[in-house]
């Protein structure tokens, strides 16, 4: 692939917002000719969602004071991460969340996007890998989630791995680290795969593949509704090792505090 500088000007949400202008009255046009009600639907249904982005990029935010990691995970993610942090023990690695396992496999190749910034994007984090490879999309996508573990210095050796933050003005900190411009060559640094079959296999078949019809149309407050059900069985499945980990800090600050209080009457004597 050659290198085209002009492409890369732009990066973030910016670069993501003249490639979806620009998109926009392409999908305008099909949508006018569409033939059958099948594509019809699938071009609304990509319309609807590049003017939701777009809407997204635009809207004034403040820059956060803090970050925070991803949090807002389901049941199946964050299994997934857990075999992935297994896989990756005692080793520097890097995490690729994909939504086409087995073509990627195949291939034993990561491309760039044709549209937004160009670029292949890893994460330090395995909940993020599992994040970005379980996102739902329309069932005639047929996704197929999994999760590349692959060795950092290895890696870094054939590459030019930079840091990277998506959108300056999001709290959501990803942790995430970029290859410009490059088709990666990952097969010599595979450490390990994540599919979803393991994923099954501890918690069974998922409930959701992809999307309800009409997800797009439907208001902000009725898609969120939907998110948090399927996020709610990630926190049930967290919530017992959290409450272990809040006693164990409680009880660390009361012996602090009891040893402080001996301590302040000892000097009083």
């Amino acid at each position: 692939m050659k290198n085209d500088p002009e492409r890369l000007v732009l990066k973030g949400p910016a670069a993501v917002e003249q490639q979806l202008l620009a998109a926009r009255p392409i999908v305008q046009k099909a949508l006018k000719g569409a033939k059958n009600d099948h594509g019809r639907d699938e071009l609304k249904h990509l319309l609807s969602s590049i003017n939701r982005h777009l809407r997204e990029i635009r809207r004034r935010k403040p820059r956060p004071v803090i970050y925070y990691e991803i949090d807002d995970l389901t049941d199946r993610e964050r299994i997934m991460a857990r075999i992935a942090k297994r896989i990756s023990r005692g080793r520097e690695v890097v995490y690729h969340g994909t939504r086409q396992l087995p073509a990627v496999l195949k291939t034993g190749k990561l491309i760039p996007p044709l549209w937004g910034e160009r670029a292949v994007f890893f994460s330090r984090s395995a909940e993020v890998a599992a994040y970005f490879a379980c996102l739902l999309g329309h069932a005639s996508e047929r996704r197929s989630p999994g999760i590349l573990v692959l060795d950092k210095r290895s890696l870094g050796h054939c590459y030019r791995i930079e840091p990277n933050r998506y959108d300056q003005f999001s709290q959501r900190n990803e942790r995430e680290e970029a290859i410009w411009d490059r088709v990666v060559n990952f097969r010599r640094h595979l450490i390990g795969v994540v599919t979803e079959a393991q994923a099954a296999a501890v918690l069974g078949p998922p409930k959701h593949t992809h999307l309800p019809p009409g997800f797009a149309h439907w208001p902000t407050a009725k898609r969120h509704k939907f998110q948090d059900r399927r996020h709610a069985a990630g926190f049930r499945l967290v919530k017992k090792g959290r409450a272990r980990v809040r006693a164990l800090i409680v009880k660390g600050r009361e012996a602090d505090a009891n040893l402080c209080k001996a301590a302040g009457s000892k000097v009083k004597r």
